[in-house]
């Protein structure tokens, strides 16, 4: 019976079906196998190559049946694993189009503030504009739209990607397993999938102007090269590279004066003009074709120093991709030596991938950003894998007889092996940055605005931080706004022409400095972002009715008199069974001390705090520390609180207050993050 089930399929290839049922038992092994010996660390990675190599197989046979449902299955399977095993919290950048979201309800389009006038702000207009519609129009959440922005990007650039290898190997099987080698393990890309940026969305846009390319539709290629540049002006160089290799291959075949009358009215109505039109409507509603963000980055933000071209120090210091870059220059040799063989294409399509990702890291090494974002590496990770693992199964398809089938195989269990373990580690650490950082600062956001008026205003240099405030917003990057830039983004400009009654930022010693000197008090500390060795964030206030001084100073790790110093930059760490701190006394001052308690656990925890004045104990307070996931305070793992050393009132002769925290009942330590005084005192004392 079961045999002739089998021989009744007759697109499937009994090897596939033999590999599928092995790769099933030997997986099924592995997951009953609970130990962590090497052994299994070494060999789940090659399950998982056998794995995709057997369901390659069998897509390939099933695609001569059905060849747009299997390309969907596939792509629709590998979106489907992505989004259950990779984390959904949203980057700090996603704040901004989620404000400009939130603002659709009072009936303006691309406002960072109800009350100003448009702004370009974020760079992915396309992505922007189909979130619009969906909120619009569907009435979803801006969470729940920029989700499904990510999840049609991932479907598309499986599909696309798909396509692109099955069309330049001319082998489906190598094409589905290639295409899932290349997305699920190109880490950057996937650590972006589901973080409510545009990066999913735009790169499937450059992917479908190479696949038009690929499978040589002129007009598509065109149009969707204009839509490229129009999603996201980092395409420019990557487009620029495709024409040059669509000009090359063109030119092959065709002459100078008969390429020109061929190729002008495509390009002329399928490129030209969608990029026209795009500039006249930008100038009309923005003022500008050009974002607000790169206005801002080009003219304020600074650039880095580190070498002679520091974004690719993310390539190079990472023990995975160098040997990854070393290769990709060794597969662009031999793509050169077969130049003549393949009269010309292994240098033009074939590589088409690496030229891509030469295109994308010009762009980065004229630009030369200080603040390197994780997203920013996600387009070039993922042409730079795809051309590896690209150009390896194509050039180990030269070989001759049963190795050219067998060889290209092979190395998708190889590229499986190599990749997935840094895949995987990127993962568990998106999940515990995500839920330190990024969870935190969409909490925090949400805290803070319950202060806030309609007729506030805060300053704030974060997305997720600034997203939900009810009032106006002064976005201190610039990114989204024309008025900070207008102030060329001095801060201390900001502050004081402008007077926000709040601020929030990290706890910097130079940013406590500027809201000092302009009349700010701290209002509470945010503290899980210290976790990541990231000083807290300080939420200020303005009280513009009170007669009452406040200045703000980061404790030094030389102000720690007892207890075991972790980390001695800012955040200063500071962990004991006893911790004693000398804070320094300022007569006619009012001393407040703010910190945050690392290790929050499930029920409350009490730490008694001994203030010594002189030789002997002055003050004795219990501070309580609310239990985990407590939900009416953002940080799940610290706790930011203050204790108040003294009054304007108190009369003072020491030079140094002893500040002591011991633990209580059962517990053995006390962990204390980025300590800061304040100072209050009344104006004309």
């Amino acid at each position: 019976m079961y045999l002739s089930l089998v021989r009744n399929l007759k697109t499937l290839d009994y090897a596939a079906f033999f590999a599928l049922i092995c790769a099933a038992a030997l997986i099924t092994l592995s997951i009953q196998n609970t130990g962590n010996s090497t052994f299994s660390s070494i060999l789940n990675p090659f399950l998982w190559g056998l794995l995709g190599v057997s369901v390659s197989l069998l897509a390939g046979g099933l695609r001569s049946l059905t060849l747009r449902l299997t390309d969907f299955l596939f792509a629709a399977a590998l979106t489907l694993y992505l989004y259950k095993t990779w984390p959904h919290t949203f980057f700090d950048d996603a704040g901004f189009i989620m404000r400009y979201l939130d603002n659709l309800k009072q009936g303006v389009w691309f406002h960072y503030n109800a009350g100003e006038g448009p702004i370009f702000g974020i760079s992915g207009i396309i992505h922007g504009l189909l979130t619009s519609i969906w909120v619009t129009f569907f009435h979803m959440t801006p969470e729940r739209a920029l989700h499904v922005s990510n999840l049609m990007g991932l479907f598309a650039c499986v599909w696309l990607l798909s396509g692109i290898i099955r069309k330049l190997t001319e082998n489906s099987v190598l094409g589905y397993a290639a295409t899932a080698v290349v997305i699920l393990f190109s880490k950057s890309f996937c650590d972006v999938l589901f973080t409510g940026m545009e990066t999913p969305l735009h790169i499937a846009f450059i992917l479908a102007a190479l696949y038009f390319l690929v499978y040589e539709n002129t007009k598509g290629f065109y149009l969707f090269s204009s839509l490229s540049i129009i999603s996201k002006l980092d395409a420019v160089p990557v487009i620029g590279f495709l024409m040059l290799i669509y000009a090359a291959g063109r030119l092959q075949k065709t002459k100078i004066p008969q390429l020109i009358n061929e190729e002008w009215k495509p390009k002329t109505f399928f490129f030209l003009l969608p990029l026209i039109l795009w500039i006249a409507a930008a100038y009309l509603y923005f003022g500008s074709p050009f974002p607000q963000s790169a206005k801002a980055k080009v003219l304020y933000h600074s650039g880095a120093a580190s070498s002679w071209f520091p974004f690719l120090e993310g390539f190079t210091r990472d023990i995975y991709k160098y040997p990854l870059l070393i290769f990709w220059v060794l597969s662009l040799a031999v793509h050169l030596l077969l130049t003549r063989r393949t009269k010309g294409k292994s240098i033009t399509l074939h590589f088409s991938l690496g030229w891509m990702f030469v295109g994308i890291m010009l762009l980065y090494y004229f630009y030369n950003p200080n603040e390197r974002m994780l997203w920013y590496y996600a387009l070039p990770d993922f042409l730079l894998v795809g051309q590896c693992v690209y150009s390896s199964i194509w050039i180990a398809s030269w070989a001759k007889d049963w190795k050219k089938i067998l060889m290209p195989v092979l190395l998708i269990p190889f590229w499986t092996m190599y990749l997935k373990p840094d895949a995987d580690g990127a993962k568990n650490w998106m999940y515990v940055y995500l839920e330190r950082v990024e969870r935190e600062r969409y909490e925090v956001g949400k805290f803070i605005a319950k202060d806030g008026l309609p007729s506030d205003t805060l300053i704030a240099w974060h997305g997720l931080l600034a997203r939900p405030f009810p009032g106006f917003v002064i976005d201190g990057t610039g990114l989204n706004s024309k008025l900070a830039v207008d102030f060329k983004l001095n801060r201390d400009s900001l502050l004081a022409e402008l007077n926000p009654r709040f601020g929030i930022h990290h706890g910097y010693p130079h940013i406590n400095a500027s809201f000092s000197e302009h009349g700010y008090k701290i209002k509470g500390m945010f503290g899980d972002v210290t976790l990541e060795n990231w000083p807290a964030w300080v939420w200020w206030e303005k009280d513009r009715h009170s007669d009452v001084t406040f200045r703000s100073e980061v404790v030094s790790d030389s102000l720690i008199a007892e207890g075991k110093v972790t980390f001695k930059q800012n955040p200063l760490k500071v962990e004991g069974r006893m911790i004693e701190m000398l804070i320094p006394v300022q007569k006619n001052n009012g001393m407040d001390l703010w910190f945050v308690f690392e290790g929050r656990v499930q029920t409350d925890r009490v730490i008694q705090v001994l203030v010594w004045k002189q030789n002997a104990i002055w003050k004795e307070i219990y501070v309580t520390i609310p239990a985990y996931g407590i939900e009416s305070y953002p940080s799940l793992y610290t706790f930011g609180d203050k204790i108040s050393l003294s009054s304007p009132k108190d009369s003072l002769t020491e030079t140094f207050l002893k500040v002591q925290f011991l633990p209580t009942g059962e517990d053995t330590s006390v962990k204390i993050n980025n300590p800061i005084i304040e100072y209050s005192g009344v104006k004309n004392l």
